[in-house]
């Protein structure tokens, strides 16, 4: 697979007085695509690398849409290297050492029903910030390895 079979999609907070506030750019499989929140970004601190603002602490919940099906993407951001409390497979997300998993869990307030959550921590020296990217949907443990791989193309600083 190479570069041209991932898709970027930029998840980012806007805000009027501090303009784009960047949390990843973030390599999915192609045909992949990231669109709109559910909820309103909350960015609670903010570091700057080479004139690019990126998101030291904070979450973000949006929408991803595949070729077949949909979900949720939680980010959250943590000042600081939390590393120490991951378990799962290696990944490399630009140059960083992360982990990976799939597995499964009951969801929703009244009607629960399963889905499949593909999760994802790395730490980035760079910008001194623990990143964690869980991928909320119906499908997601048979892409696992295609997700896994695109991810690796992923920029964080």
């Amino acid at each position: 697979m190479s570069n041209t079979d991932f898709t970027k999609n930029s998840i980012a907070a806007v805000n009027p007085l501090f303009g784009v506030v960047n949390f990843i750019v973030l390599s999915l499989p192609y045909g992949w695509k990231v669109r709109g929140e559910k909820l309103p970004p909350s960015v609670d601190r903010i570091v700057r690398i080479s004139n690019v603002k990126w998101v030291l602490a904070g979450k973000i919940i949006s929408l991803y849409y595949s070729p077949k099906d949909a979900g949720t993407i939680n980010i959250e951001v943590f000042e600081g290297d939390r590393s120490g409390k991951w378990s799962g497979e290696d990944i490399l997300i630009n140059g960083h050492k992360g982990i990976i998993r799939g597995y499964r869990v009951k969801k929703g307030i009244i009607k629960k029903k399963w889905v499949e959550v593909v999760d994802v921590s790395f730490y980035c020296d760079v910008t001194n910030r623990s990143i964690r990217i869980r991928m909320y949907g119906l499908s997601l443990i048979d892409k696992l390895e295609s997700i896994r791989r695109s991810l690796e193309g992923s920029i964080c600083h």
